[in-house]
C-alpha cells in the first residue's frame, strides 16, 4: 500500500505533518478532513532505499531472522501493557529494543525509534520494515493509532500470534516423532544393506552356498548405493532444487498449493488449518475496525496458500460489487459450508467478528484432533513399513543359512 506524506493545520492553526498509508491521495484527503485538518500538501513517498540489512553484502549473504509468532506475541503483549500504563510509544519501543532476544528484531525496533524521532507516526515508522514485520501487524497498528485504541489492537494481535504459536507447536510436536523414526529407520536399513548383507554374502560364497534371488538383489542394491551414493545424492538434490525453483514461480506455487488441498489424509487437515487461520485473522481485523474489503485483501496475503488466496481475492472483488461475502465464497465451493453459514449469520446479525472467532476456535480444535488421529495412523504405518524392510533383510540372510544346514 502506498505511503503519503502530508502537511496540514489543525483547528487551532498549528502545523501538523506526518505519514499515512492509503490506496490513493483521495483517501488521504478524506482521512485528514475527518481529523478536521486544513490540508497544505499531500504527496506520495517514493521508496528509494531498501530495508535495513538488504543493501549490505552481509544482509544479502546472511538473511535476518524474522520474529517468530511467540516473539511477536510477547512484543505485542508487552507493548500494549506499557502503553496502557502511560509509557510513551517512543520509550516503550526503546525498552523493548533493549530487551529483545532476537537481535535482528531489536535492531529493527531501534530503527523504528529513530524514524519516530524524525517525525514519523508509528504506522509509518513500522511500514519501513514491511519486509520484516507481518503485514497484518502494520495495518492493524495503523488502525489502532488512528482510532486511539492502540493498546486494544496490540492485545488482539498478541492473542492472534498466541493462537498461531500454539498451532505451530502442535504441528511440530505431531511431526517430530515420525520424522525421527523415519530417519533412524533409513539409516539402519542403509547400514544393513551396504555392510551387513555384503559381509554375510562373502561368507556364503566361501562356504559355497548358492544365494537366492532376494539376497542377490539386496547385494546388488547395497553395492550400487555404496559406490554411486554421490550420483544418487546429487540427482536427489537436482530434483529437490528444480522442484523448489518451480514452486517459487506463481504457476508452480498455485499448482502445488492446489495439490496440497487434495492430498489424501493430510489434505483435509491442511484445509482445516487454513480455515482456522482465515477465520482468526479475518475476525481480528473486523473487530479492530478494518473494513471488509481491506480485511479480505490482508487475509489473502497472509493465508500462505495461492489457491485459497485466489478465492479470497475473487470474493473481495464480488463484495466490492455489492454481493455479500457468504454468497461470494459459496460460489467458489472451496470453503466449508459450515464456515459460510457462520459468515452468513454474522452478516445478518452484525456479529461477524464474533462468529468468525468461534469458527476459528472450532477449526483449531478440529486441527488438534486431526493431528492426534494423524499421529495415531502414521506411527503404526511406519512400524509396519520398517518391519517389512527389516524382515526382507533378515529373510535374505536366513534363507542361505537354511540351505547350508540342509547341505550339511
Amino acid at each position: 500500500m502506498p505511503q503519503y506524506y502530508y502537511r496540514a493545520r489543525d483547528w487551532q492553526g498549528k502545523k501538523q505533518e506526518g505519514y499515512h498509508f492509503a490506496n490513493s491521495i483521495k483517501e488521504v484527503v478524506e482521512y485528514l478532513h475527518n481529523q478536521n485538518f486544513v490540508i497544505l500538501n499531500v504527496k506520495e513517498v517514493k521508496q528509494k532505499t531498501k530495508a535495513l540489512g538488504e543493501s549490505s553484502l552481509v544482509g544479502m549473504l546472511i538473511p535476518q531472522k524474522k520474529p517468530t509468532a511467540k516473539e511477536l506475541m510477547v512484543f505485542c503483549r508487552q507493548f500494549a501493557t506499557m502503553i496502557r500504563a502511560g509509557i510513551t510509544v517512543l520509550h516503550s519501543l526503546e525498552i523493548l529494543a533493549e530487551q529483545a532476544e532476537n537481535k535482528h528484531f531489536g535492531k529493527r525496533l531501534s530503527a523504528i525509534v529513530l524514524d519516530l524521532e524524525k517525525g514519523y507516526d508509528l504506522a509509518g515508522a513500522m511500514a519501513q520494515h514491511r519486509d520484516f514485520l507481518p503485514r497484518i501487524m502494520l495495518n492493524m497498528v495503523e488502525v489502532g493509532e488512528a482510532g486511539g485504541i492502540l493498546d486494544i489492537v496490540l492485545n488482539r494481535l498478541a492473542d492472534h500470534f498466541e493462537k498461531q504459536h500454539d498451532l505451530e507447536q502442535k504441528i511440530k510436536s505431531a511431526t517430530i516423532y515420525p520424522a525421527v523414526i523415519s530417519f533412524v529407520a533409513i539409516a539402519v536399513v542403509f547400514f544393513m544393506i551396504t555392510f551387513v548383507v555384503p559381509t554375510f554374502a562373502d561368507i556364503f560364497m566361501v562356504i559355497g552356498v548358492e544365494m537366492p534371488f532376494l539376497t542377490r538383489f539386496l547385494l546388488v542394491l547395497g553395492d550400487r548405493l555404496l559406490h554411486f551414493w554421490c550420483l544418487l545424492l546429487g540427482g536427489a538434490l537436482v530434483v529437490v532444487l528444480s522442484f523448489w525453483r518451480y514452486v517459487k514461480t506463481d504457476k508452480g506455487r498455485f499448482q502445488f498449493d492446489s495439490l496440497r488441498l487434495r492430498l489424501p489424509l493430510v489434505g483435509s487437515f491442511y484445509q482445516k488449518a487454513l480455515m482456522a487461520r482465515f477465520s482468526r485473522t479475518f475476525s481480528i481485523l473486523i473487530a479492530s475496525g478494518v473494513d471488509i474489503i481491506t480485511s479480505l485483501d490482508l487475509v489473502s496475503r497472509v493465508i500462505n496458500n495461492a489457491r485459497i488466496a485466489q478465492v479470497i481475492n475473487q470474493a473481495r472483488d464480488s463484495v466490492s460489487q455489492g454481493h455479500t461475502l457468504s454468497e461470494s465464497l459459496r460460489a467458489e465451493r472451496l470453503f466449508p459450508p459450515m464456515l459460510i453459514a457462520m459468515i452468513a449469520s454474522g452478516e445478518e446479525t452484525g456479529a461477524l467478528d464474533e462468529l468468525l472467532s468461534k469458527s476459528a476456535d472450532l477449526y483449531e480444535a478440529e486441527v488438534s484432533y486431526a493431528l492426534e488421529r494423524l499421529s495415531s495412523v502414521i506411527e503404526p504405518v511406519l512400524i509396519i513399513v520398517i518391519g517389512v524392510f527389516v524382515a526382507l533383510i533378515v529373510i535374505s540372510l536366513v534363507m542361505p543359512m537354511f540351505e547350508f544346514y540342509q547341505i550339511v
